[in-house]
């Protein structure tokens, strides 16, 4: 029996959202996904924050509030498939409350098309399943690099660049 595109897109997505394992036995998912849409939720009406899939889109929550003190979370609306995964990542690392990215020369690559193609729009950095980030692509980025500002403090860029750093 032949599987439909839609079954085949859910099935690639969901093994994308998969985590990898590392020899040291820590996993971790990561990847850029461009968004489509941003809405504020009342932690008090979310039923889960668990990722899912719907009418073809990917929906992720964020990693923190809206706001210090507010009871929101930002519900994310995403294309299914990653611009950049944990495989193009060559390192990863904390510099004050940011994380800066090198990536391998297939991900410098993928970089440079995915900045290029969505200048003036929002991606989603995701880890884990969560959103942490959401920077607004200002220009096409050709030298292989990426930085991840405003974090919310230097002991979660040094966290997080540990998980990604491979």
């Amino acid at each position: 029996m032949k599987r439909s595109k839609k079954a085949a897109m859910l099935i690639l997505t969901i093994a994308l959202l998969l985590p990898t394992v590392y020899a040291t036995g820590q996993s971790v998912s990561f990847g850029f996904y461009e968004i489509t849409k941003i809405e504020a939720v009342d932690m008090d009406k979310m039923q889960s924050t668990d990722p899912k899939i719907e009418d073809g889109h990917l929906f992720l929550y964020s990693a923190y509030p809206t706001k210090p003190g507010v009871k929101a979370f930002w519900r994310v609306q995403c294309k299914t498939t990653p611009l950049v995964v944990l495989d193009d990542l060559k390192k990863a690392y904390p510099k004050d409350k940011s994380i800066e990215m090198e990536f391998t020369m297939q991900g410098a690559r993928h970089w440079a098309k995915v900045t290029k193609e969505l200048t003036g729009k929002k991606i989603a950095m995701v880890i884990n399943n969560r959103v942490y980030a959401m920077p607004q692509i200002v220009s096409a980025i050709k030298i292989g690099r990426a930085v991840i500002p405003d974090l919310r403090s230097e002991r979660e860029a040094a966290e997080l660049s540990k998980l990604l750093d491979k």
